[in-house]
């Protein structure tokens, strides 16, 4: 039997956002299908951030963030996770983890 017996539920662009992240010389660490938690988990120029991988707005099956991923978001107390829904999202989360770098927020 296959180790992995249930599909988890990724959204069709999902390999798009991995991708272009990677591209970008980020880190991405998948989670997709674990109760409530963000789809992923992105490392770049020292910082990390959460992020949930969502269908570009306008599309027949756009969601919003589910109810189980509303109560773990309000329950982390780190970097809240982001919406990304293009790979312009993705290029707008590397220049704001960019701008993190040499900000306070970095642990150092």
């Amino acid at each position: 039997m296959s180790r992995n017996r249930y599909a988890k539920n990724v959204d069709g662009n999902h390999r798009a956002i991995v991708n272009a992240l990677r591209m970008m010389g980020c880190s991405v660490e998948v989670h997709s299908g674990s109760t409530g938690s963000p789809d992923l988990v992105v490392g770049c120029f020292g910082v990390d951030q959460w992020a949930e991988v969502k269908p570009p707005v306008g599309e027949k099956h756009q969601r919003e963030v589910r109810e189980s991923q509303a109560e773990w978001h309000a329950r982390w107390r780190g970097r809240k996770p982001v919406v990304l829904r293009t790979v312009a999202d993705c290029a707008a989360l590397v220049a704001q983890l960019r701008g993190a770098m040499t900000s306070s927020e970095v642990a150092r």
